[in-house]
């Protein structure tokens, strides 16, 4: 008894040491067993037998489901002991070779940084390769519209416009080599863009557009001067449209100081017959055509009688300042709110006041253009005794001579650059006429010379184009000497 227990005492501990022996690995002819092996040994208990089992080591390339080398499961085929994944050098299955796997299946370049830019009727489209990527001698970049192919790129071109797209149009453009897909994106083309111009006129402004296909209606909105944004100025189905009644001076004083009236704000928006925005245009500014201020302080106080809406007496006191619009017969000429809220016109002598040029009321390099200007001295119903009327802008600097007679006047020369009278010597403002010409005065040539001022030429120096002259009007030489040798005496001429 002391021997079986002994010898079980020794089979169980060489087991849990070293784990199943060889010797107990084996089948009856000696060839390895694919199945566990079981251990029979007598209990003390009951004098049966226990059964111990104890797993093998697996085999290799296992057949019809049974278990392979690494605990694969066989297939009907059997696993080559010596196959490995794609890509992997040491058995391991590394990420290394699924990249190179997945490179493999697809060697088409890959694009990235999809972008586009769209307008109403196009769309340009914008990409870039991964980084080494690029098109192969052969292959082709084919761009496609559902089942229509917009374009095909055979060079290292990343950018492509789309055209003749329908406005407020979703699309998504698909982007192919071969029959790889290799990129997308998703295209909103936009309303169509109107043109809108604001043109200055006398008293108005005028909004003109070009006409939008299928629009059946216009909406013209307008902003500032107290004017919400959003307020509509217009609706209809004309391509133009005049704000009018603006004041012809858009400066009033007030005993808190000056009011001015700013630019106003205009948009227009196009509507089809089914009430659909179609197109839109961006905000434009606009104001009738401005004269320049003079800043006026008085020297002490005065009271002066209004020339305009009743005699109304108001006292300015000294030192009080107000914006004056012209200048007349020694006079600056300003409007002044009065207490009863009446807007009324004074005058004031040169001599009570000290005047500066108002420089945020003087814009040299605003230029009316050739139709401002036409509609400005028309609307206006400037007359002239000969075929040929002057006026100059005191607010741009500039000078235009027109041909024709009221309200068919045609501009034949300008805009000309010129410069005024400074403030403690300023241009007459209003209508005169020419009345005398002299070839040369005072060392300056060709005088074309009226009641209180002449249109002149310049000495060298002279720089144009800011009120600095002593009350005339300065030109360029070769354009005073064309009103000269041009316009007869008794051609209108007109300061504002």
């Amino acid at each position: 008894m002391r021997k079986k227990l002994f010898a079980i005492f020794m089979i169980t501990a060489l087991i849990t040491v070293f784990g199943p022996l060889e010797l107990f690995a084996g089948t009856e002819d000696g060839t390895p067993s694919d199945t566990n092996t079981e251990v029979i040994v007598d209990t003390p208990e009951d004098g049966g037998e226990d059964v111990v089992t104890q797993p093998t080591e697996p085999t290799t390339g296992g057949e019809n489901g049974e278990t392979g080398e690494n605990g694969e499961t066989g297939n009907d085929e059997g696993v080559d002991p010596n196959a490995l994944p794609a890509g992997d050098t040491n058995g391991e299955g590394s990420e290394d070779g699924e990249n190179e796997a997945l490179k493999a299946a697809s060697t088409a370049p890959r694009l990235e940084n999809l972008s586009y830019v769209a307008t109403d009727k196009t769309a340009t489209l914008s990409w870039s390769y991964l980084e080494g990527e690029t098109l192969a001698e052969e292959e082709v970049l084919t761009i496609w519209n559902g089942d229509e192919k917009v374009a095909e790129i055979t060079d290292d071109s990343t950018s492509f416009t789309v055209e003749n797209l329908k406005r407020l149009t979703d699309y998504t453009f698909v982007f192919k080599i071969g029959d790889d897909e290799v990129g997308s994106i998703d295209v909103s083309t936009k309303a169509t863009q109107i043109n809108l111009k604001a043109l200055s006129s006398y008293n108005a402004v005028v909004l003109k557009w070009d006409a939008v296909d299928d629009a059946n209606k216009y909406v013209v909105t307008y902003s500032g001067n107290g004017v919400p944004e959003g307020t509509v100025l217009w609706s209809g189905s004309a391509t133009t449209v005049t704000h009018s009644g603006l004041p012809t001076y858009d400066v009033t004083n007030t005993s808190s100081g000056p009011v001015v009236k700013t630019d106003y704000t205009y948009s227009v928006r196009a509507y089809d017959a089914e009430g659909t925005e179609i197109a839109a245009s961006t905000a434009v500014n606009g104001y009738a055509v401005r004269t320049m201020y003079y800043t006026l302080k008085f020297k002490k106080a005065a009271t002066l009688t209004s020339h305009s809406g009743g005699k109304k007496k108001i006292k300015f006191y000294k030192n009080q300042v107000v914006y004056a619009r012209g200048f007349d017969g020694g006079k600056f000429i300003f409007d002044y709110k009065c207490p009863d809220g009446v807007v009324r016109t004074f005058y004031t002598m040169k001599i009570r006041v000290k005047a500066s040029i108002w420089s945020s009321h003087i814009n040299p390099s605003k230029v009316y253009s050739a139709e401002e200007a036409t509609m400005y001295v028309n609307a206006r119903g400037i007359t002239s005794k000969k075929k040929y009327m002057v006026w100059v802008n005191t607010y741009t600097q500039r000078e235009y001579v027109f041909q024709g007679s009221a309200g068919r006047w045609t501009l034949v020369k300008g805009p000309w650059l010129v410069s005024t009278g400074k403030a403690s010597k300023p241009t007459a403002t209003g209508s005169t006429n020419i009345s005398t010409k002299k070839k040369k005065k005072h060392g300056i040539p060709t005088w074309n010379m009226c009641r209180y001022f002449s249109l002149h030429g310049k000495q060298k120096s002279w720089v144009l184009g800011w009120p600095r002259s002593g009350a005339c009007v300065r030109n360029y030489n070769e354009n005073a000497k064309w009103i000269y040798n041009t316009c007869p005496l008794k051609t209108r001429v007109f300061v504002f």
